[in-house]
């Protein structure tokens, strides 16, 4: 059997999905799928998702191109827009809905308007975030533009929080303000909140909500959201290719820990080749055989050393637990110091994908 592999559990999918419906019933769903659906699988998930949110939500037209080539006909946003002319013709073709975040590309809608139809925009309005999106002025001038072709079918209203995981701070209140104040009279459908908007701004489950890490049951914090019911979709896991015994006064490879007593070392077959990060530090969790083992040495290429402690349990074939439902993804993360969600992103082509359909 292939290891390592991500087992995806769709009944947990959609069990995130219902407790986002009952925290917001009365907004529609863009569920976001880009960057291989965090890592789960695009299309999998996807159709997993056809009946249960009306849109989903895509970085680029790729992404969008593959849902469309597997049927998925359910509505598609593309959140960062198009980059060019052969882009936004294409996104017409496969009725995309776009965002819009500078006047280029109001520009190329303008000049290829008598080319497209059924346009549906969102307009990007940046109260803070600082990475792609127009200000007030822009904003009011471009819907007011857009509006006025006849290819342009609706135009709504979004913006992207810049921190609303942290609660310590004002400045995502002062986001709202300043979004709530253009609005007013412009009387737009809007889409305010992603994962942490949803979970902690109630305030912003608007029209429509954009669903990120939380539906796949990961938190957009260190702190795991199953306080709010959310399940773990992902289980990753992999098995020990070899147990041994390291005399005591040794220390293995890469490593500056030296044994006092005689310790059993497991290798797990994961590594950096599968998308593991190299700078996870030696205490980094695992579980073999239901406990607790920790990383000693450094991340290989395609093993990792744990310590199995000082009595033989284990043995080559034993199933490894990296993150999941038994093992938080939110503390795995901790440990290494990355954002969690990347730790499912950068799963790479060698890790088999595994789906439990319900």
């Amino acid at each position: 059997m292939k290891y390592p592999k991500a087992v995806i559990d769709t009944k947990a999918l959609k069990h995130n999905i219902e407790i986002i419906r009952h925290l917001a019933p009365n907004s529609k769903i863009c569920a976001i799928v880009k960057a291989n659906a965090y890592g789960h699988g695009l299309i999998d998930v996807a159709r997993s998702l056809l009946k249960h949110v009306e849109g989903v939500g895509v970085a680029r037209i790729a992404e969008a191109e593959r849902l469309r080539d597997a049927g998925f006909n359910n509505e598609i946003i593309l959140l960062e827009g198009f980059l060019g002319a052969a882009e936004l013709l294409k996104l017409n073709e496969l009725k995309l809905t776009t965002a819009v975040h500078c006047y280029e590309q109001v520009e190329l809608i303008e000049k290829y308007a008598s080319s497209l139809n059924n346009l549906k925009v969102w307009l990007k309005f940046n109260t803070g975030m600082n990475r792609l999106g127009l200000d007030a002025d822009e904003t009011k001038e471009i819907k007011n533009r857009l509006e006025r072709l006849d290819c342009v079918k609706e135009v709504n209203l979004m913006t992207h929080f810049a921190n609303a995981d942290d609660r310590t701070s004002n400045y995502t209140e002062e986001q709202i303000a300043k979004f709530n104040e253009l609005n007013q009279d412009m009387f737009l459908n809007r889409s305010i909140s992603a994962s942490s908007g949803i979970l902690f701004f109630p305030q912003t489950r608007a029209e429509w909500i954009r669903p990120g890490v939380i539906m796949y049951g990961i938190s957009p914090t260190y702190e795991p959201v199953v306080n709010f019911g959310f399940i773990p979709v992902m289980n990753f896991e992999t098995i020990l290719s070899n147990v041994f015994k390291l005399k005591a006064g040794c220390r293995i490879a890469n490593s500056n820990q030296v044994f006092s007593q005689d310790m059993y070392i497991g290798v797990i077959a994961l590594g950096t080749s599968d998308g593991y990060p190299s700078q996870a530090p030696e205490g980094t969790p695992f579980l073999v055989n239901g406990r607790k083992v920790s990383l000693v040495g450094k991340v290989n290429v395609d093993t990792i050393y744990v310590n199995l402690g000082p009595e033989l349990k284990d043995k080559m074939g034993d199933k490894v637990i990296v993150f999941g439902k038994s093992l938080p993804v939110e503390e795995v993360a901790k440990h290494i110091n990355v954002i969690t969600y990347e730790l499912t992103t950068k799963l790479t082509t060698q890790t088999k994908h595994e789906y439990i359909i319900n």
